[in-house]
């Protein structure tokens, strides 16, 4: 059964799609349709990008505006864990004042804001075009498939696939099957230069250090993400159970690193996420 492989930069990293199908050509009709995939989700996601909704939101300052049905899919659940997490989760930045509080998203494709808005959805948009891309492989008809976006993983097929996953100079191997692996690091030398990340303030001592890093385990791409950018945010004992409560409801479970990686082989040290 052939299998092929290819590698592109999108997102802002380097994308890699691996798939299983019966003959050579309907793999690559799957690969081409799984990264017109990705990159439409670069082209509607860019946080500064002419044509992107996100800058699209931004220029209306106060208003509404009408998007695309995938980036109102992904607004919605970012809003859903700005709700979840108390507001600790909230990809808006500081161009502009307002947060997720202020964005209202009216069905089935518009965005309305109360105040402006600078949204940077970042990894989880990587994560949603991690799982668009998937979806491809499957509807061409591949029978086993992975999907790799700097950080964001995720396989289907019959077999359990074993991956290293790197998080704050740790790394452990992981089984996965039918499931997403994402690794949220805080540090500026992990982000791709157009995004910025995430960013955590108190009212009293302006911006406070975040988590290193934290890798999360989910049966999507973009909730692996999501969560793993929750968890590095969370600093507090109450703001820890809170995360611990999120993820049972999600499906999803961190994953902690192995501090003695350095010394494992090189050849177990092949095929590192995060």
């Amino acid at each position: 059964m052939p299998v092929l492989y290819r590698l592109r930069p999108s997102l802002g990293t380097l994308v890699s799609v691996h798939c299983r199908a019966d003959d050579a050509r309907i793999a690559r009709t799957a690969v081409e349709a799984a990264f017109a995939a990705i990159d439409r989700v670069h082209r509607l996601m860019h946080p500064s990008r002419a044509g992107s909704d996100l800058l699209a939101i931004r220029d209306i300052g106060v208003g509404g505006v009408d998007i695309d049905g995938w980036t109102w899919a992904v607004l919605r659940a970012a809003a859903q864990l700005h709700l979840e997490s108390n507001g600790l989760f909230d990809p808006c930045v500081g161009d502009c004042s307002g947060t997720l509080n202020e964005l209202r998203l009216v069905e089935p494709n518009r965005a309305e804001t109360t105040r402006p808005l600078a949204l940077d959805l970042g990894g989880i948009a990587k994560g949603f075009a991690v799982d668009r891309a998937i979806d491809a492989l499957r509807e061409f008809g591949c029978s086993a498939g992975e999907v790799n976006a700097g950080g964001d993983l995720r396989v289907f097929g019959a077999a359990a696939s074993e991956i290293w996953i790197r998080a704050d100079q740790a790394c452990r191997p992981i089984g996965l099957r039918d499931e997403a692996c994402a690794v949220s690091d805080a540090s500026a030398i992990a982000r791709p230069p157009e995004h910025r990340g995430y960013r955590r303030y108190d009212s009293v001592n302006g911006r406070i250090d975040l988590a290193r890093a934290a890798a999360v385990v989910a049966p999507s791409a973009l909730w692996a993400d999501a969560l793993a950018t929750y968890a590095v945010v969370c600093r507090t004992p109450a703001e820890h159970r809170r995360l611990d409560a999120v993820l049972a409801l999600h499906d999803a479970r961190r994953v902690d690193a192995d501090p003695d990686w350095p010394k494992k082989s090189p050849a177990a040290r092949a095929g590192l996420i995060g």
